[in-house]
C-alpha cells in the first residue's frame, strides 16, 4: 500500500498549550522536550514542538525509492534561518525543508541548502500545505515541492543521498525557544511510490477524528467499571490506567459504534484505527484489530504487544474491507471497530 502514515493529532491531549509529548510517544519516538497540542486547521488540534529540542520522528515505514510527505504548516512568528523536516535515510539525515526569517523556504540536503525560493512563500499567522517528493539517488535523484498545490521549487538529476537510496524515516523539529517561532503540524501524510494508488502526490488533506459512541452486541473484554465499555476508551485525550478494558482470552473482541462525521465526502483517502494498549502483567501477547462494515467483520493480522508503557497500535486502511474500494461517507459512518485477543 503506498499510503503509509497518517495523523490528524487528535487524540493525544484536549486542550490548548497542554503538553502532549509521552502521548504522542506512544506513536513516534520523541525528544525529551515538550510537544503541545494548540488549535488545528478546522477545529481540532495540531502539535507543536514548542522548543529547539522538541521533535517527533516516525518509525521506519518503506524502503522504496520515492517518499511523498504532506502536512499543514503555520508559524505565528517565522524564525531566523531554521529547518524544520527532515527525510531520514537509516539514521542520517537526507532530505530537509527550512525557513528563513522572510519567509523563504529552503531545501536541504543533509545540512546544505540547495535551493531556495526566490520569493515570500510562508506567511505568519497562516496555514499552508506543504507537499515533498523526494526520489533518492546519487545520480538521478529528484525533487518537488509543493505549497498549496503549487510547485515552488523542483529539480532532476542530481544528487539526492546520504546514505541508503532510500528515506525510511519522516523527523519534524522545532526551530526556537518558544511556540512563536516554532512550525505548527496538522493534516500529516507519508506515501511511497508503490501499489497502483496513493502513491504520488495526493494534495491537501483534512483528518478528522471519531470516538466510539456505543457498545455493540460482542462486548467480551473485562471492563475497568461497571459502565458501557465504550466510555472507557472514548477519551479526546487518553486516561491511560484510569479507564480501560482487558482480557487475556483468546478471540475475546469489544467491538464499539463510532460517531458519524458530517463533513465527509465521497474523496476519503484512508481510515486509520489507532488502539492505545499496554501489557499489565508482564507477559507479552497477540492483539488484533476487527473492522465489521457491511455487517462482516474483517480481523487484522496478529500484532505482538509486549510493551508495559502505553504504545498505539496503527490499522491503516486505504479500502473499505467489505467492498475492497475507496471509503465512502455511508460507510464510514456505518462502520464498527475494535480489538480481539489473537
Amino acid at each position: 500500500m503506498a499510503l503509509l502514515w497518517m495523523d490528524g493529532f487528535e487524540g493525544y491531549e484536549d486542550a490548548d498549550g497542554a503538553h502532549a509529548r509521552l502521548e504522542v510517544g506512544r506513536r513516534y519516538t520523541v525528544g525529551a522536550d515538550p510537544l503541545r497540542t494548540k488549535n488545528g486547521r478546522f477545529g481540532g488540534w495540531c502539535i507543536v514542538p514548542a522548543e529547539i529540542t522538541s521533535w517527533f520522528k516516525t518509525p521506519s515505514l518503506t524502503t522504496d525509492d520515492t517518499l511523498i510527505v504532506g502536512f499543514a504548516l503555520k508559524f505565528v512568528q517565522v524564525p531566523n534561518d531554521a529547518y524544520f523536516f527532515w527525510m531520514y535515510s537509516d539514521g542520517s539525515h537526507g532530505m530537509g525543508l527550512g525557513v528563513d526569517d522572510s519567509g523563504v523556504l529552503c531545501v536541504y540536503r543533509d545540512y546544505v541548502v540547495i535551493a531556495a525560493t526566490t520569493e515570500i512563500v510562508i506567511r505568519t499567522n497562516k496555514w499552508h500545505y506543504v507537499e515533498f517528493k523526494v526520489v533518492c539517488d546519487s545520480v538521478n535523484g529528484s525533487y518537488e515541492l509543493r505549497v498549496n498545490g503549487q510547485t515552488v521549487l523542483s529539480d532532476t538529476g542530481i544528487d539526492t543521498q546520504v546514505n541508503e537510496p532510500y528515506h525510511d524515516q519522516v523527523f519534524i523539529r522545532g526551530t526556537y525557544i518558544d511556540t512563536t517561532k516554532t512550525p505548527w503540524i496538522d493534516d500529516y501524510y507519508i506515501c511511497d511510490s508503490t501499489g497502483t494508488k496513493q502513491n504520488d502526490f495526493i494534495g491537501q488533506q483534512r483528518i478528522l477524528p471519531i470516538f466510539p459512541n456505543a457498545d455493540t452486541t460482542d462486548i467480551d473484554w473485562t471492563p475497568s467499571a461497571v459502565v458501557d465499555h465504550y466510555t472507557l476508551v472514548d477519551e479526546v485525550d487518553p486516561e491511560g490506567d484510569g479507564e480501560y478494558v482487558e482480557d487475556t482470552v483468546t478471540d475475546n473482541e469489544d467491538i464499539y459504534g463510532y460517531e458519524n462525521i458530517a463533513e465527509l465526502d465521497n474523496e476519503i483517502a484512508a481510515v486509520c484505527l489507532c488502539t492505545d494498549v499496554c501489557v499489565t502483567d508482564g507477559t507479552p501477547y497477540d492483539l488484533k484489530t476487527v473492522v465489521k462494515s457491511g455487517g462482516v467483520k474483517y480481523d487484522s493480522a496478529a500484532d505482538t504487544i509486549d510493551s508495559t508503557d502505553y504504545v498505539t497500535d496503527l490499522r491503516l486502511m486505504a479500502d473499505d474491507p467489505n467492498t475492497a474500494v475507496a471509503w465512502i461517507q455511508s460507510g464510514v459512518n456505518s462502520v464498527e471497530m475494535g480489538i480481539k485477543v489473537g
